[in-house]
């Protein structure tokens, strides 16, 4: 399995582990007034351009992903938690985890999810 199909995958997988299980996925936005402004004409982007949703995986596949995840054990589960779930920066993510080179941690969890999963 090749980098970019499980880079895909963690995707998938972080956008699983934050919905609902029986509905559609948690909103985005705040529920204040700030969060309900929509940009007007004339805007460079849309709100569906920068938070387009991604496929939703089944719970089964979901499920095989955390498992894959869980089993490669700290700091490589925590990294990906971090940078795919709660979206940290991977500067962040070296300074969370005490860690000198996050990019060879984060690597090393890709490996190891690969290789769970195939």
């Amino acid at each position: 399995m090749d980098h970019q199909r499980v880079v895909e995958l963690l995707e998938g997988w972080a956008l699983w582990s934050r919905q609902d299980r029986s509905g559609p996925p948690a909103r985005i936005r705040c529920g204040s007034a700030e969060g309900q402004h929509r940009p007007g004409a004339g805007a460079l982007f849309s709100d569906d351009d920068l938070h387009a949703l991604q496929p939703r995986i089944g719970d089964d596949f979901g499920l095989r992903i955390e498992r894959a995840v869980v089993a490669i054990g700290n700091p490589g589960r925590a990294a990906l938690a971090l940078l795919y779930i709660q979206r940290v920066p991977v500067a962040v993510i070296g300074r969370s985890l005490g860690v000198r080179d996050p990019g060879q941690v984060l690597d090393q969890a890709h490996a190891a999810v690969a290789a769970r999963l195939r």
